[in-house]
């Protein structure tokens, strides 16, 4: 596989900011939808606004690909909505001839892509990015046959995720409503369940060693692992091999 600088293959361009005086909220002729990044991100509390259609104002069809550039959405990839966008917006301008859009939307939502977008956006005298950001990016160019296969295998792939996400929504659903049933709401407490402070149930309550209580020669290569939040995967401990505390500093026991 070959590899090709990322602007060499796609261009990006910018949207357009008409003044908000020209902005109404309901349809009319002559006017364009303008979009915003929350039109893609918020579909469920759609704001739609339109401005009058110059030739002046940058546009994009259903089927196109865009960038977030700035904010907190910076690096989201946006499609599935037609109408003129805005300047925290990018669109992807390509020959398809040569890239399979597919391809391209997954490669764009790659770690690759965005955790370079990432690094483009936390930089203190800019809150976005540019062409020539990008311009300093590897895009992996099989042929197009291949782009095809791979955007195939990849789109099963997220419709599976989609599926998995929703499932494990399903069971959340299902296990609190298991828990109220056996048990009531905690809160109203209609079964009158005894309450009791959590002290009167444990002998004692400890927390363990952090912040200025621990400094580097806490630390061990062969002592007790360390739990951080970060250790805490789906409501299980997983604690790793990189921060362990000499026996001494521990006040919970092993």
């Amino acid at each position: 596989m070959r590899f090709v600088p990322f602007m060499d293959v796609c261009d990006i361009q910018g949207g357009t900011q008409p003044p908000k005086s020209e902005w109404i909220s309901s349809p009319k002729d002559g006017y364009v939808r303008m979009l915003q990044i929350r039109d893609f991100t918020q579909p469920k509390n759609p704001k739609i606004e339109y401005v009058k259609n110059k030739s002046s104002l940058k546009k994009c069809e259903n089927g196109d690909i865009l960038i977030a550039r700035y904010g907190a959405s910076i690096g989201r990839i946006l499609t599935g909505l037609s109408g003129a966008y805005n300047v925290a917006m990018a669109k992807c301008i390509y020959d398809d001839g040569d890239i399979e859009k597919r391809y391209l939307y997954h490669w764009l939502n790659s770690d690759n892509f965005q955790n370079a977008v990432a690094g483009f956006g936390g930089r203190a005298a800019q809150a976005g990015f540019n062409k020539r950001d990008l311009s300093h990016l590897e895009f992996p160019l099989p042929p197009l046959a291949e782009q095809k296969r791979i955007a195939k295998i990849l789109d099963a792939a997220e419709v599976l995720r989609a599926k998995r996400r929703e499932s494990l929504a399903q069971l959340d659903v299902l296990l609190q409503s298991t828990f109220f049933d056996l048990f009531g709401d905690p809160i109203a407490n209609p079964m009158g369940w005894r309450k009791d402070a959590l002290s009167e149930c444990s002998d004692s309550i400890q927390i363990g060693p952090f912040g200025s209580l621990l400094h580097k020669e806490d630390y061990v290569k062969h002592g007790v692992p360390l739990i951080n939040p970060k250790h805490i995967v789906k409501g299980l401990i997983a604690p790793g091999d990189d921060e362990r505390v000499s026996e001494g500093k521990c006040s919970c026991p092993r």
